[in-house]
């Protein structure tokens, strides 16, 4: 409904896109973004098989470090970079969705 009435006010397809389908579906793309990313920091059993025990992921890097060194401090440190990353990414990606999101007030 919205696309066409952007069309009806004379914008283009793309602009149509950029300043109304864009904006209302960026709370929906950021949220399912996040998502996404915070459940795929805690599979470290799927790149483990998959990669041969070649692939180092944060995940297996801390699991490695507890269960086969018994190093808990590099677990700890590798634990306290992975949750200031994962703060980080999120906090990004809050950003991104409200500014998106405060676009659809000014047009």
């Amino acid at each position: 409904v919205y696309l066409r009435a952007a069309a009806n006010c004379g914008a283009s397809p793309a602009q149509a896109f950029r300043q109304v389908f864009l904006p209302l579906s960026a709370p929906g793309l950021g949220a399912g973004s996040a998502l996404t990313f915070v459940l795929c920091l805690g599979f470290y059993l799927t790149p483990a098989l998959l990669g041969g025990g070649r692939v180092a992921m944060w995940s297996t890097q801390i699991a490695d470090a507890v269960s086969k060194f018994a190093n808990w401090g590099a677990a700890s440190a590798l634990s306290v970079a992975l949750l200031v990353v994962t703060g980080l990414i999120l906090l990004l990606m809050r950003w991104g969705v409200q500014r998106l999101g405060s676009s659809v007030g000014e047009h």
